[in-house]
């Protein structure tokens, strides 16, 4: 966190016109029907950073002219040009890992729901928050699409698509449990 008051006081001290905090809609306590003034639950370590940041935000706004927005950020999906420093970690990548190396797809909470965002519905979002004019200190947004899908529907819209383009067929394993989590076991060394 260090490095965050850093670069705040630095944008402050340089009289940055603007001053864009990238956080996630994660830190909401529930996934559905979220808004900018939704509650907040602090519920992983990645949640408390992001929340100790907007917080951080919140104490600059009143000592300095700076203006602060805050975006929360959804579930972002499509190719990023640095793709293999984080592709194993986001989830669309990790469904699409585990159908090519295992040729299964092991879902242990198939009915959980998440709101998944293109990059390009992201970039379209972003633009506009950036040209947004504020007239506070400091505001928050949310980019995401607002709607929900379980991953079980996900996966089957994944199944289908891989079966009708690229002729490659995979099991889909529904396992039940309380928590979420992906499994794969490569075939090939």
């Amino acid at each position: 966190l260090n490095f965050y008051d850093n670069l705040l006081k630095t944008s402050v001290n340089k009289n940055v016109s603007q001053f864009i905090l990238f956080s996630s809609v994660k830190i909401y306590s529930k996934g559905l029907g979220i808004n900018e003034n939704s509650p907040i639950k602090i519920n992983s370590i990645y949640t408390k950073v992001k929340n100790n940041l907007e917080k951080k935000i919140i104490i600059y706004k009143t000592k300095h002219n700076t203006k602060f927005k805050i975006i929360r950020i959804s579930n972002v999906f499509g190719l990023s040009k640095i793709y293999n420093n984080n592709f194993d970690k986001l989830i669309l990548p990790s469904m699409l890992k585990s159908i090519f190396c295992s040729e299964e797809l092991v879902l242990y909470y198939p009915n959980l729901k998440k709101d998944f965002l293109s990059t390009y519905e992201f970039i379209f979002k972003l633009k506009k928050v950036i040209d947004h004019k504020i007239e506070k200190k400091y505001e928050v947004y949310n980019i995401c699409s607002y709607k929900s899908f379980s991953l079980i529907n996900v996966s089957k819209t994944i199944k289908n698509i891989i079966k009708e383009k690229f002729k490659y067929n995979f099991k889909l394993i529904i396992k039940s449990k309380k928590r979420f989590k992906l499994s794969y076991k490569t075939k090939h060394k």
